[in-house]
């Protein structure tokens, strides 16, 4: 009973520490954008309006599990082959989420954030203003992981360094650099939706207008 009850408790825990972490998210996500449009604003005010954008934001991860989840059992109903059929249907399942879910819908998260809108909407709004621009955008994500994936190497060999307590080092280096990534990746990503809304849409909050492909 005591062991079912400590289950449930911890699931329950881990549920309320991924809130707060989105909630956390969505005010830094906030934060880096209006800053860059209007860096007078307190931001405190700017970090709560951010923050109460987590319950959409969370339908958006929502959403994006279910497409996630929906593509894998249907890759699973057709495996009636060896292992290695079943692998290459994975790949292309993986593959065509990439392609449909994550390329036209990069920006959602951003907009849903800072432009106060639905999930629905913020997936419609995505698709619109990253076409002609996905490429670019995927560029970006691809150079954040490129950088990533290399600091993790460097980790690792400095972790082998210092021998038996070697993996504690890399994982502290780990730790210290994940803030660092969803930081770069949140701020990159904000900035792109706002400055292809000016180009696309003439949206200038802040007077100026600057390429952020250039």
């Amino acid at each position: 009973m005591d062991t079912t009850l400590n289950i449930w408790l911890f699931y329950l825990l881990f549920f309320v520490a991924g809130l707060v972490a989105l909630a956390l998210y969505c005010a830094m996500i906030r934060l880096v954008h209006d800053r860059h449009v209007d860096a007078a604003r307190p931001v405190h005010t700017t970090c709560l309006a951010g923050a109460k954008r987590f319950l959409p934001t969370f339908g958006l991860v929502l959403i994006y599990f279910l497409a996630y989840f929906l593509i894998h059992l249907a890759v699973t109903l057709f495996v009636f082959r060896p292992p290695a059929f079943a692998l290459i249907l994975v790949f292309l399942a993986t593959g065509c989420f990439a392609v449909y879910l994550v390329f036209p819908y990069l920006l959602s998260f951003v907009i849903c954030i800072n432009e106060g809108v639905g999930p629905i909407r913020a997936l419609g709004r995505s698709r619109s203003l990253s076409e002609g621009y996905r490429w670019p955008l995927f560029g970006m994500m691809l150079l954040t992981f490129v950088i990533w994936f290399a600091y993790l190497v460097v980790s690792d060999l400095l972790g082998r360094a210092f021998g038996t307590n070697g993996s504690i080092v890399a994982i502290i280096l780990m730790l210290l650099a994940f803030p660092l990534m969803y930081a770069w990746m949140a701020g990159i990503y904000s900035i792109a939706a706002y400055r292809l809304r000016v180009l696309k849409e003439g949206i200038d909050l802040n007077g100026t207008v600057a390429n952020i492909f250039d």
